[in-house]
C-alpha cells in the first residue's frame, strides 16, 4: 500500500474535458495584487509552488453559460461554440472599449479552445469570431504536451475603426506537482502559453500597427473547472511583467 501511494503521489495528473468548466457552473475567484516575486522559469516535474501569501484585491465570479443564453446578435458564434464565459471584465485599448464581454469556447472530448468573444461597443452588441479555434488544451493533456495554433479576426466597427488581429499561440505543459494558494492545496499541471499578437487598427483614417507578446501561466487541477491560479504577463523588451493574478477561491455553484 505504501508503494502504491508513493507511485501515485509522484505521477502527474492527466486532464480531460471533464476537468474544464461547462455551462451552468459559476466559480468564485479573487484578483490578487500582481506585484509579486514571480519567476516563470520556476517549474518542472514533481514541483511545489507556494502562493499562499497572495494579497487579495477584489472578489469576482467566472460564470459559464449555454451559448444560446447569450445575446441573439452573437448567433454566428453559437455555431462554432459549445460554452460561453461571462467575464464581467472589459476589453480596452487606446482606440476601442468592449464592455460586458463573453468569451466563447469549443469544448469537446478532443479540444478546449477559444472561438471568439463578444461584447458591447458604443452601445451595440458586437460578435468577434476567430478564423480558427485558438487551442488551449488538447485532451488527454499531460506533462510535456505541446500545442500551437494560428488564428485572428477582421472586423469593421462602423463610424469607429477597422480592427484586424493575428494571433500565434504556443502552449507547453512544463510542470506538475502541488500548488498552494489562499484557496487551498491541489495537485496540478502547469501550462505556459505564449501568444504573439499583431493588431492593425485604422482609426480616423490613420493606420496603426501594434505587436506584443502576452504570457499566460495556468495551474490546472482535476475536477476544478478553471485554473487554480492564473498569472498573466506582458513581455516588454524581453522582460516579463506580471499584469494580472487570479486564483480560484471557491467551489463551483450550480446556476441552472
Amino acid at each position: 500500500c505504501f508503494l502504491a501511494f508513493t507511485i501515485s503521489a509522484q505521477s502527474p495528473i492527466i486532464l480531460s474535458v471533464d476537468d474544464i468548466a461547462d455551462q451552468g457552473q459559476e466559480f468564485l475567484v479573487t484578483n490578487a495584487n500582481p506585484v509579486i516575486g514571480f519567476d516563470g522559469s520556476d517549474t518542472g516535474p514533481d514541483h511545489t509552488w507556494d502562493f499562499s501569501d497572495l494579497t487579495p484585491l477584489a472578489a469576482d465570479t467566472s460564470k459559464w453559460v449555454d451559448v444560446y443564453d447569450t445575446d441573439p446578435f452573437y448567433f454566428f458564434l453559437w455555431l462554432a461554440s459549445d460554452v460561453a464565459e461571462q467575464t464581467g471584465v472589459d476589453v480596452a485599448n487606446d482606440f476601442i472599449t468592449i464592455e460586458d464581454v463573453f468569451n466563447f469556447y469549443e469544448r469537446d472530448d478532443d479540444i478546449f479552445g477559444q472561438t471568439g468573444f463578444a461584447g458591447i461597443i458604443a452601445g451595440i452588441p458586437f460578435p468577434i469570431g476567430y478564423d480558427e479555434t485558438e487551442t488551449i488544451f488538447e485532451f488527454p493533456a499531460t506533462y510535456n504536451d505541446n500545442t500551437n495554433s494560428e488564428t485572428g479576426f477582421d472586423i469593421d466597427i462602423p463610424g469607429i475603426a477597422t480592427w484586424t488581429e493575428q494571433r500565434s499561440r504556443t502552449n507547453e505543459i512544463d510542470g506538475w506537482g502541488s500548488i498552494t494558494t489562499p484557496g487551498g492545496t491541489f495537485d496540478v499541471l502547469r501550462m505556459r502559453s505564449e501568444i504573439l499578437i499583431t493588431d492593425n487598427i485604422v482609426y480616423a483614417d490613420v493606420p496603426y500597427e501594434i505587436t506584443y507578446t502576452t504570457i499566460e501561466y495556468r495551474w490546472m487541477a482535476k475536477e476544478n473547472g478553471i485554473p487554480i491560479l492564473q498569472i498573466n504577463a506582458q513581455e516588454i523588451l524581453g522582460v516579463e511583467t506580471t499584469t494580472q493574478v487570479i486564483y480560484k477561491s471557491g467551489d463551483a455553484v450550480d446556476i441552472i
